[in-house]
């Protein structure tokens, strides 16, 4: 049986979530936590640090990614080191 994989999405916006989720190609059985980096940057902290399987896929909007700077890719290796890290680039038809 396959292991579910645990993706956790930092998104800078709701409204992007079905297009960040077009570009991971998620599969049959993925457990998905979303968080807006705005709202909920420090949640995302606990919630990956406090998680009894730190996740092995983040998904990072790199608009967000920008605003935060690389510090913030650096907390994500600290907190999920094996995860694989894709960032994601939204087209700029969606963009505010």
């Amino acid at each position: 049986m396959e292991k579910v994989r645990r993706v956790l999405i930092l998104c800078k916006n709701p409204a992007y979530i079905a297009e960040v989720k077009k570009k991971y190609k998620p599969q049959k059985g993925d457990e998905e936590h979303y968080f807006f980096i705005f709202q909920y940057a420090l949640d995302w902290l606990i919630f990956a640090r406090d998680a009894e399987t730190p996740p092995d896929f983040v998904v990072v909007d790199l608009e967000a990614k920008k605003c935060k700077g690389y510090l913030f890719l650096l907390k994500i290796k600290k907190i999920a080191p094996n995860a694989t890290v894709l960032g994601v680039k939204l087209s700029q038809k969606n963009q505010p």
